[in-house]
């Protein structure tokens, strides 16, 4: 590979990594990261903590069943229940662990 090029890519992953550091704090410090997708993961993963690994389509406490795959869901409630039931420090270990697997 050309030096030009091999500098080019370097230099692309250090911004990349620089601007992910400085904004992880800014997004975990007002919840700026948290969509409807994050709301329904930390759904499932509270009834996961609680024994319901996906609550029933239609049942007399609401309404339940979901389309995402149980990947996220099962890791984000085993992690919450090894961090003592804090829900929103498994889901940012998860997030940290996610963005180190990427890079």
């Amino acid at each position: 590979m050309d030096r030009f090029w091999r500098v080019l890519l370097a230099g692309t992953a250090a911004v990349v990594l620089v601007a992910t550091l400085v904004r992880v704090p800014i997004f975990w410090g007002n919840q700026a990261h948290h969509d409807l997708a994050s709301g329904v993961w930390f759904g499932l993963a509270d009834d996961l903590t609680h024994g319901v690994f996906y609550r029933p389509a239609f049942r007399p406490e609401g309404f339940g069943g979901t389309r995402y795959f149980p990947v996220q869901i099962v890791l984000h409630g085993g992690l919450t229940m090894v961090l003592g039931g804090h829900i929103l420090a498994a889901a940012r270990v998860l997030t940290a662990l996610s963005m180190i697997g990427l890079l």
